[in-house]
Formats: C-alpha cells, sequence, structure tokens
C-alpha cells in the first residue's frame, strides 16, 4: 500500500478502480468543462447560476444532475440472477438522495424540482422496471414529505431540529430521536402553529412499526 496525500486514495484503490473503468477523481471531466462557465461561486459543490427563470434578482438558481452510476449494473445483475424487481426502487432512491445531498452542500433546501431521466435499451430493461423505478421514486417522495402529518407540517417540525442528533444506523432509533427533539419544542408549536398539536398527538398513538412501515418497504431492517 503507498501513501499518498491526505484524503487521496492509494495508488493500489486508484488501480481497483481504474480496471473496473470508474472516473472516480473525475480528472477527464474536470478537464472537458474547464472552459465553461462556472457560474455564480466557481467554487461551489453545484453550479449556482442568476435566476432566468423568473428574473429575479434577489435569488439563484441552483442545478445539479447525478445519476445511480455503477449501482445499476449490480442492480441489473441482481435482478437477472434473482428475479426480484424490487432492487429497481432501490435505484431510485439513489438517484434522488444523491442529488439533493448535493443541493443540501450549498444550503438548497426548498423549492426544489426534481426532473427523472430514464434511459434503457429496451431489448435488456423491459416496462416492468422502468415502473419499478417510476413507483420508487414516487414512494421515497411521498416518504420524504411525511405521509403521517403532511409535507406543510413536516418541513415545519424538521426545520425546528437545530440541535445534533446523535448517530444511529438503526433507522428506529433515527425515528425516536427525531421525536424527541420535537417533543421538546412543544411550547414554541404552540406559540406559532396550535394546530398542529392535535395532528401531533395522533401522530404519538401511530405505533413506530406502523411509521416505519415504508422506511423498510425501500429496503431498511426490522428492528
Amino acid at each position: 500500500m503507498v501513501a499518498g496525500k491526505p484524503g487521496d486514495c492509494s495508488v493500489t484503490e486508484q488501480s481497483k478502480y481504474g480496471r473496473r473503468g470508474v472516473s472516480h477523481t473525475k480528472s477527464d471531466v474536470h478537464r472537458a468543462i474547464q472552459n465553461l462557465d462556472k457560474g455564480l461561486f466557481p467554487n461551489a459543490f453545484c453550479k449556482i447560476i442568476p435566476d432566468f427563470l423568473a428574473n429575479d434578482q434577489d435569488h439563484c438558481v441552483v442545478m445539479h444532475a447525478d445519476g445511480a452510476g455503477t449501482k445499476s449494473s449490480l442492480a441489473y445483475l441482481y435482478w437477472k440472477e434473482t428475479g426480484d424487481l424490487s432492487v429497481w426502487k432501490g435505484i431510485a432512491q439513489d438517484a434522488i438522495v444523491m442529488n439533493t445531498d448535493d443541493l443540501l452542500c450549498v444550503g438548497a433546501t426548498e423549492n426544489i424540482l426534481l426532473s427523472s431521466t430514464i434511459g434503457r435499451n429496451k431489448m435488456r430493461i423491459p416496462g416492468e422496471v422502468i415502473a419499478e423505478i417510476i413507483q420508487g421514486t414516487e414512494e421515497f417522495l411521498q416518504l420524504l414529505s411525511s405521509s403521517l402529518v403532511g409535507e406543510d407540517i413536516a418541513n415545519y417540525l424538521y426545520k425546528l431540529v437545530t440541535e445534533t442528533l446523535p448517530c444511529s444506523l438503526n433507522p428506529y432509533n433515527l425515528l425516536n430521536n427525531i421525536n424527541a427533539s420535537i417533543m421538546s419544542k412543544m411550547n414554541k408549536i404552540q406559540e406559532e402553529r396550535p394546530e398542529i398539536i392535535q395532528k401531533l398527538q395522533q401522530m404519538a398513538a401511530v405505533p413506530v412499526e406502523k411509521q416505519m412501515r415504508q422506511f423498510a418497504a425501500t429496503g431498511f431492517p426490522n428492528r
């Protein structure tokens, strides 16, 4: 193993990636676009341009496009081996997360428009696979907007969670941590959005297993 600069992959790791055709540094891509306009903030993680859509000088537009990449190939192999179509829902979820987390890196947290493009060889990827990806997209978007309380209320509540939550890979614990943080803000909620209190009480009566049912459907393990 040959050590490199901090943050660099080792020579061994680079050769493994290279042999698989992965451009992990994307140096060739950066060279290809080096003469293109870098936007308002050239060093930002996503390209940020003036708001040409509404011509609003007080706002800007953030663009980002990313795909599931190698995971699509892995999903194809898994599907061909097992016949399990549900693996394609994970591809939809991955594509959404890979794009939204990059937008979050530059502070874009709302008013996000999602456009999904699916490129396929219809001789190898039949319609039922496309349907699974589209359905997986819709299910994950519904999950993000919280079907229990509605999108507007979910957005309000999650913005109240400002403290650092304990890291946990168990989604059940994560939900409990979020709920505990929201419950600690009850006085603020009562003052700003009293109509939410009843819905929160109703939600508190729902067993956590039911609340997590959609998470389990997207691939999270049971508790």
